[in-house]
């Protein structure tokens, strides 16, 4: 796996003392990074019209054309919800704000190596995790592999066309064919029955009610009786056995 890392300071120093840390890393645990430098938001920004272009992007704070916590707003808007940001900066006043566009880490300047080496190790944990755990979606001309973990939910529609419709953080996937047929990996991902033809991700849960189910999105979804205590039961069951999988990671 190639991580793609992109660096944006307007200090063109700090951008060469992060990249050489990062060649360095990379080095010494054997993994592939193609890093970008920037000196600008505004030449961050354009390489981010794709959504996904980076894994990480390591953003500077006070920049003349644009702070990087509106910078990071602007790409977490376009949607990119993917992307781990870590800002950063000599004024850790900023930390706070930095809460509004999910950052990933705030590391402090001047840059202690060792910091940023337990920060990446984490995020590099992650990603390959997830990585391990994507599923093939096949619509009539098109395949999606897709990461469980930007899958909010799947519902099948109500009607004769037997459609399968896959609410992503980013998009929405629409394809023919029957939730039974998804379910085996679904299910070794986690997803419980909420409802007749609706199957959720336990991980964007936010609140189970009486009757609905709301995920962190907003969006609620109808909770039957049938499901309501089986859906409570491997909801507990579900969030000890990732804590495990986090632990067992760490080691």
């Amino acid at each position: 796996m190639t991580f793609h890392i992109a660096v944006c300071d307007d200090n063109s120093d700090d951008v060469a003392c992060i990249v050489s840390s990062l060649h360095k890393y990379a080095q010494d645990c054997s993994l592939s990074f193609q890093i970008d430098p920037f000196t600008s938001a505004s030449a961050l920004l354009s390489s981010c019209q794709t959504p996904g272009r980076y894994h990480i992007i390591f953003l500077d704070v006070e920049m003349p054309d644009g702070d990087g916590i509106s910078t990071a707003a602007k790409i977490r808007d376009l949607p990119d919800f993917d992307v781990k940001f870590i800002f950063i900066s000599n004024y850790p006043k900023y930390m706070q704000k930095s809460f509004d566009v999910q950052a990933y880490h705030f590391l402090e300047k001047p840059l202690n190596e060792d910091s940023l080496f337990s920060v990446l190790d984490q995020a590099v944990r992650e990603y390959r995790f997830r990585a391990r755990n994507r599923f093939l979606i096949k619509s009539d001309q098109s395949e999606f592999l897709v990461d469980p973990m930007q899958l909010y939910y799947v519902e099948a529609e109500q009607n004769k066309n037997r459609n399968l419709i896959f609410h992503l953080r980013a998009e929405t996937i629409s394809c023919k064919g029957i939730l039974k047929d998804y379910e085996p990996p679904l299910y070794s991902h986690g997803f419980l029955y909420v409802y007749r033809g609706i199957l959720v991700n336990p991980y964007f849960i936010h609140l189970i009610r009486k009757t609905d189910v709301q995920l962190t999105n907003g969006i609620r979804l109808p909770l039957s009786r049938r499901y309501e205590r089986s859906l409570k039961q491997h909801y507990i069951q579900y969030i000890t056995k990732t804590m495990q999988k986090v632990q067992e990671e760490d080691k």
